[in-house]
């Protein structure tokens, strides 16, 4: 698997001049970035994908899950397949939607280290091999990394389906006593 990283890593955009401060997900330079608070699904080509996906689901009901993957901090790498593993077992139960912990990509309490921008840089690397992951399965997803946009630090989520990152959703209400690492 190291030489898998290493491979994701090397295809990996270069960073532009302008974002030295923070890590550009690619496909957010092509307008699909909209900070509103809410999941912006931006082509009504990805919106149908889930339509179709949800075709099968003909008494109106659908399975969701809930999943709390195993996570070290810091360690993008384990957490990635610790994601990918409970996703897999999640739509093998037969859950169209499934929703992970936020920053479960990092790791929640990683403090300082949500400033390093390797850290950043892996985060975004794990999101988009995750989100091929979902090519395989019947399930829209959710998970939750650190992600700078605008040389601004941000706890997102993000919705993944059929291979596709559909949008960011960035926290907005943040708590402001001591338990919270925010």
């Amino acid at each position: 698997m190291v030489g898998k990283e290493k491979e994701n890593r090397e295809k990996a955009p270069p960073l532009k001049e302008e974002s030295k401060k923070g890590v550009q997900l690619p496909l957010l330079d092509k307008g699909i970035w909209k900070f509103t608070g809410v999941t912006k699904i931006y082509d009504m080509k990805d919106f149908d994908k889930v339509s179709e996906m949800m075709e099968h689901h003909t008494d109106g009901f659908i399975k969701a899950a809930a999943v709390t993957p195993k996570v070290k901090v810091a360690d993008v790498a384990f957490n990635k397949e610790q994601i990918l593993l409970e996703m897999k077992r999640a739509a093998e139960d037969g859950a169209a939607v499934i929703v992970f912990p936020e920053l479960c990509i990092t790791g929640y309490s990683c403090r300082d280290l949500f400033l390093q921008e390797s850290l950043l840089r892996e985060a975004v690397l794990a999101l988009l091999e995750i989100a091929e992951q979902t090519k395989n399965i019947n399930a829209v997803v959710f998970v939750g990394l650190p992600y700078v946009h605008n040389a601004k630090l941000y706890n997102v989520a993000a919705a993944l389906c059929r291979g596709q990152i559909l949008g960011l959703v960035p926290k907005t209400y943040l708590p402001n006593y001591q338990e919270f690492y925010e």
